[in-house]
């Protein structure tokens, strides 16, 4: 009841306007990277006065992103144990704050039903978060979700839940297309029991397809559920909203469905375009326990904001030593001077 989703981009509303009240964050096993803890949605929710706990194993994160208070380089696991038995003896009387909750309550509530209405908002021909809501409620409960990096893998953020841990594979900040499908196949490894789903936009599957037959060569039932819209979503929104439009290198118009590469390379194929199939099409996917390629014809107008507002902000520079690289510095002739 007390899980309020993640920070970050595309994370939850409700998680960031709770951490903005923060006077003390215990921040366990994160690094609190700096895109991970960038203002989203216009909040700019990161606590700058709070007191900063901050466990790792690695001494290399311990306050590099933001100033702490604490620092305890060790397990995460092992710390909070230890953490939680001392507030026990000095403070085991304490009764939960029953305001506070219903606060974060009302957060969550809120999130949730705007999450829901933004995805039953129509598409052509489908909306990409209708997929990712009907997707999250269906996902078992032991499931592994890999999600690359993109528009709309990205959004998955929004509306992935889980209850345990290790559930989530993420490429984070290391920002490098195709992760989802080669990460989804060691997961399978891994856990050879569990479900595992990779969720993948077509820019990125155009570099991790070819893995598809090595899932068919080690049986390895890992779901690929590839979101078709046509183009590289991130890259195409940043020239809506910084180019008026004008759009370069972002259209992938070939092949006409990725569902014949997969049936060629021994994997199941399956294309969706209606949202009432949805639900019905991914869980026959589960259940097959076959290498499968889940296609989903979405919207490619229908796109989260950004990665970072200020991503194409003009460039200012503080040491001496790059102040050839500040704006103010650029070459201000025409061109007959050059």
């Amino acid at each position: 009841p007390l899980s309020v989703g993640p920070i970050g981009y595309m994370g939850s509303k409700a998680a960031m306007k709770t951490l903005a009240k923060a006077d003390v964050m215990l921040a366990i096993g994160t690094r609190l990277s700096v895109f991970g803890t960038l203002p989203q949605y216009d909040i700019n929710y990161f606590p700058e006065n709070a007191k900063i706990i901050q466990i790792d194993i690695n001494p290399k994160h311990i306050a590099r992103t933001h100033p702490i208070e604490v620092g305890i380089i060790g397990d995460a696991k092992e710390a909070t144990v230890e953490i939680l038995k001392r507030l026990k003896s000095a403070d085991g009387k304490r009764k939960p704050d029953s305001k506070r909750l219903e606060a974060v309550a009302k957060e969550k509530k809120k999130w949730e039903k705007e999450i829901v209405d933004l995805a039953m908002v129509k598409g052509n021909p489908m909306n990409p978060r209708r997929v990712l809501l009907e997707m999250s409620r269906a996902l078992p409960d032991n499931a592994i979700v890999t999600t690359d990096i993109g528009n709309v893998a990205s959004t998955a953020n929004s509306y992935l839940k889980f209850n345990h841990s290790r559930q989530h594979i993420a490429a984070l900040t290391f920002g490098n297309t195709g992760f989802a499908y080669p990460a989804a196949l060691g997961a399978q490894i891994a856990r050879p029991d569990a479900p595992v789903v990779a969720i993948i936009g077509d820019g990125a599957w155009g570099m991790s397809l070819h893995e598809v037959s090595t899932a068919v060569e080690h049986n390895l039932p890992v779901v690929a559920c590839v979101f078709r819209n046509m183009w590289w979503g991130a890259e195409a929104k940043n020239q809506v909203d910084f180019y008026n439009n004008r759009f370069v290198g972002v259209d992938i118009p070939t092949p006409e469905s990725f569902v014949p590469v997969a049936k060629a390379m021994g994997a199941n194929g399956v294309q969706v375009s209606r949202p009432e199939d949805i639900k019905e099409a991914f869980n026959a996917c589960i259940k097959s326990r076959k290498p499968t390629v889940l296609e989903f014809l979405v919207d490619g107008k229908q796109l989260a904001p950004p990665f970072r507002k200020d991503a194409l902000a003009l460039p200012t520079r503080f040491l001496p030593k790059y102040a050839h690289l500040d704006h103010q510095n650029w070459y201000k002739g025409g061109i007959d001077d050059l």
